[in-house]
């Protein structure tokens, strides 16, 4: 779990704890406002993290501890995978619900704040961290020691980002997603699947994987942004907690949900269409 989490923890780092909900704003409709969210998706590292979630999804899938998955059945999803996860489906219906949730001024005021050289540098980062533990199968390094008033500051981060809480739930969503596209297209030829217990399980141990999880994820953190100094790491946690990071961060987990459940339908319809 440990070389897969930095990919997940990006996506963290792009979703803080949601905040009131407020009035929603105009949504970019036009040529030039779909490509500013195009950009957007490459300067915050999200197209970046897109592109290896196929082989994540994949990596989770080929783990002999998922609930209710046996050796056969994982080996018949994960030849799927590819195609149901495919990078370039997951960016183009990421940017498209991520236009539908953004104003044109969110856009530029973000494209703004991550073309600084603070958030140019954060995102080379974490970037870099999802890149070297989605790859390098080396049993990890130790995090570095910081001090109290870093540790404050790295608390701060596990705080807005959420980011434990989201590895588990992108984990069980991505089952889910899986499970439910199995059962529908099942539906449709007449074949009843019930996979209320597999999802109880998966459920049921939640607690456990986000007690494995936390510990892992502070190591992370700890080591993603080591290179920054606390200035530096104290102004990227004002933008996580700031409205426009909140809303940028809620934005692009609602848009992953909904990228993944469509992933899942499709991925159901390809599993029980071919051996």
């Amino acid at each position: 779990m440990r070389r897969l989490f930095a990919l997940t923890v990006l996506f963290a780092c792009l979703t803080p704890l949601p905040s009131p909900v407020q009035a929603a704003a105009a949504p970019v409709t036009t040529v030039a406002g779909q490509e500013q969210v195009s950009q957007l998706m490459d300067k915050s590292g999200l197209r970046a993290a897109l592109r290896n979630f196929s082989a994540y999804v994949g990596q989770s899938l080929r783990n002999p501890d998922q609930p209710g998955v046996s050796p056969e059945l994982a080996r018949r999803m994960a030849a799927k995978v590819d195609i149901a996860f495919a990078p370039g489906f997951l960016d183009q219906a990421v940017k498209d619900d991520l236009a539908a949730r953004l104003s044109a001024d969110d856009v530029r005021r973000l494209l703004a704040w991550h073309d600084t050289a603070l958030g140019a540098r954060v995102t080379a980062l974490e970037i870099t961290s999802s890149d070297r533990l989605s790859t390098v199968i080396l049993p990890p390094a130790a995090p570095p020691v910081v001090s109290a008033a870093r540790q404050k500051l790295l608390d701060r981060v596990m705080k807005a980002t959420n980011a434990a809480e989201m590895l588990v739930d992108v984990q069980i969503q991505v089952m889910t997603a899986m499970f439910r596209g199995m059962a529908s297209t099942a539906a449709m030829s007449g074949n009843n699947v019930d996979i209320a217990p597999i999802l109880k399980e998966m459920s049921d141990r939640r607690a456990e994987l986000l007690a494995q999880v936390k510990p892992e994820t502070m190591d992370e953190l700890r080591t993603t942004y080591a290179p920054l100094s606390d200035a530096d790491l104290k102004q990227y946690v004002v933008f996580l907690e700031s409205p426009l990071g909140r809303k940028f961060n809620r934005a692009v987990v609602k848009s992953l949900q909904s990228a993944l459940t469509e992933s899942g339908d499709t991925f159901g319809q390809l599993l029980l269409g071919s051996p």
